[in-house]
């Protein structure tokens, strides 16, 4: 967050507010007439009491018709003031929402593996919130305050210095006790944020993981890590509360002892008949628009360092660099390569190399498969041909062209992608099948199903396609799971197919449906499979054998058997041995 300057965050702030001028003028105008109100107030209540005790009736009741006109007019002001500001505050974090959920949306993968989600939401919520407070009610103030302070600082300057100075005299130590405080409350509160943080995280993982904390009576532990999250928040929370009792007696200061100076330095210049009483009347009225303003400034500049420090974490995101966009497209060349690895090296981060020297070439209709021990780089290669990362050394090319020169949005288009754990999205199972191909027809969505073998258990729920699948499909089974993640995989239809140990958390049962659906899935495509289960891949035309993130070994799997010693002994483990054993890909 260091790395966040604070003018830059002072830019995106004015960017928020840059496209409604109409707005911000309202505000800065109501803010100017709101302040020449106050003046105009005090010069004719000093007439009414001039006039009242001069006997002037005329002119006394000329100054009451005024002053209840300024007043009316005043409300009037200040009422739109606080109705667009807040409208702006409205529309501006509406922005920062959409900003926010595009940018997330269109970050590169590797950003987001390296946060946790509830960071993010953290983000989205409680700094987003932090701003949207301070554009719906400080705003204003900061366009009203200056220009009240400077207004009515220079017509109480005009109207007597003397007795000004006299009012104002503690008023620096103030300001720079507000400033100092001011800092030590935006660093807490910086930190009460990361502890929100913390606690939204705690949260996710509680939640995803719920089942797992029962199983394992996890939940002494997780309380322990509750308490202690809270238990900072509220120390935190304290001491930022602790400090921010100091403003109000600054806002005492800066309220009470110009207005009590101003009423004892000034009833003496009254008795002595330097200043009528209507002056002093008018004086002791307009300080209060004075102070008013001042006293406003230590909440205002705790707001706004803290305000800065929230802004500073949507910034971050905000000025993330985007994934790229732009890029070729390229046709299908005639050679039958559809994807080649040349080469690969990879590591994440400082870490040890995932890949080394990995090559690889997936020919049109034939099936590739990866073996190994975990850990080896099997599902890297996966991600890297999903161009989620690209600071890869080596050449990897699709259809002939290197896919750091791809459109990536395009490139993707021409995979799909089937998981272990294959994610559903919390809404009908319709809107998940139809999520591989959005112009899709619903007979389509439904035909894609009948192919994955879906549409016999979808059809038995009272709502059919209209079920909601719940969060991350937790109401359906592994293998509806599954089947529903292959049904959206038909309807995208895309020529090359990565299975990325599909069947290996499912059950005999279950897996034999999956098996079959994907029997149908793998027909007429590129396949690249990962596979712990020898039992899947047996008919592979190309098995690689993977070991520290090289290939070590490739083949048949007639050929690895007299090649490849850690092949044959996985075989001998899972009882794999001729092709009858294994599926009919």
């Amino acid at each position: 967050m260091d790395n966040v300057k604070t003018g830059k965050v002072v830019a995106f702030l004015l960017s928020l507010v840059k496209p409604y001028p109409l707005e911000v003028s309202l505000c800065l105008f109501g803010a100017v007439f709101g302040t020449f109100f106050d003046i105009f107030q005090a010069r004719y209540l000093k007439g009414i009491v001039d006039h009242a005790i001069a006997g002037d009736s005329s002119g006394f009741t000329t100054s009451v018709l005024t002053i209840v006109l300024i007043l009316l007019s005043g409300c009037a002001v200040r009422y739109v003031i606080k109705y667009y500001s807040g409208h702006l505050g409205v529309q501006v974090i509406r922005d920062v929402r959409r900003k926010l959920a595009y940018r997330l949306a269109n970050l590169p993968a590797a950003y987001l593996e390296k946060r946790h989600s509830g960071d993010l939401l953290s983000r989205l919520n409680n700094d987003v919130g932090a701003v949207q407070g301070f554009v719906e009610w400080q705003i204003a103030n900061m366009i009203y305050t200056p220009l009240a302070i400077a207004g009515v600082s220079v017509y109480l300057f005009w109207l007597n210095w003397k007795l000004l100075l006299a009012s104002i005299i503690l008023l620096p130590a103030s300001m720079i006790a507000a400033k100092r405080l001011g800092k030590a409350v935006s660093a807490y509160a910086v930190q009460l944020q990361e502890g929100f943080a913390k606690f939204n995280a705690t949260i996710q993982d509680v939640t995803g993981g719920i089942a797992t904390i029962k199983a394992y009576k996890l939940e002494p532990v997780l309380f322990d890590k509750f308490k202690e999250v809270t238990d900072d928040i509220m120390d935190k929370k304290l001491k930022t509360d602790w400090r921010c009792l100091f403003i109000a007696p600054i806002s005492m200061v800066l309220g009470v002892v110009p207005q009590m100076s101003c009423v004892l330095y000034g009833g003496y210049m009254t008795v002595k008949g330097q200043i009528t009483p209507g002056e002093l009347l008018a004086f002791t009225y307009l300080l209060g628009f004075l102070i008013g303003p001042l006293s406003s400034i230590p909440g205002l500049i705790v707001s706004i360092q803290v305000t800065i420090k929230s802004a500073k974490r949507v910034v971050e995101i905000a000025e993330e660099p985007e994934e790229r966009k732009n890029g070729n497209v390229y046709a299908e060349e005639n050679d039958g390569r559809m994807v080649e690895f040349k080469k690969v090296s990879f590591s994440y981060e400082e870490r040890e190399p995932a890949l080394i020297d990995f090559d690889a070439v997936l020919q049109k209709n034939k099936i590739t498969a990866l073996v190994g021990p975990s850990g080896c780089g099997k599902s890297t290669v996966t991600k890297l041909l999903c161009g989620f990362y690209e600071d890869y050394e080596g050449l990897i090319s699709i259809f002939g062209g290197e896919l750091k020169q791809w459109d990536i949005r395009e490139a993707r288009a021409r995979v799909s992608v089937v998981s272990q754990d294959s994610f559903l999205f919390p809404c009908s199972v319709f809107e998940n099948i139809s999520y591989g191909n959005l112009n899709a027809t619903r007979d389509e969505v439904i035909e894609a199903a009948r192919m994955a073998h879906a549409d016999e258990f979808i059809r038995e729920w009272p709502l059919g396609y209209d079920t909601m699948v719940g969060e991350r499909g937790a109401t359906l089974s592994g293998g509806q799971r599954q089947r529903l993640a292959i049904a959206r995989a038909f309807l995208k239809n895309a020529p090359i197919l990565v299975l990325d140990e599909p069947t290996s958390a499912l059950d005999a049962h279950a897996e034999a449906q999956v098996q079959a659906a994907l029997e149908r899935l793998v027909a007429n495509r590129t396949v690249l499979v990962i596979a712990h289960r020898l039992s899947t891949i047996m008919e592979a035309d190309e098995i690689i054998v993977m070991n520290k993130g090289r290939a070590v070994s490739r083949g048949t799997h007639r050929e690895l058997l007299q090649t490849n010693q850690w092949y044959r002994e996985l075989c001998e483990k899972q009882n794999v041995f001729s092709l009858a054993e294994g599926v009919a890909w």
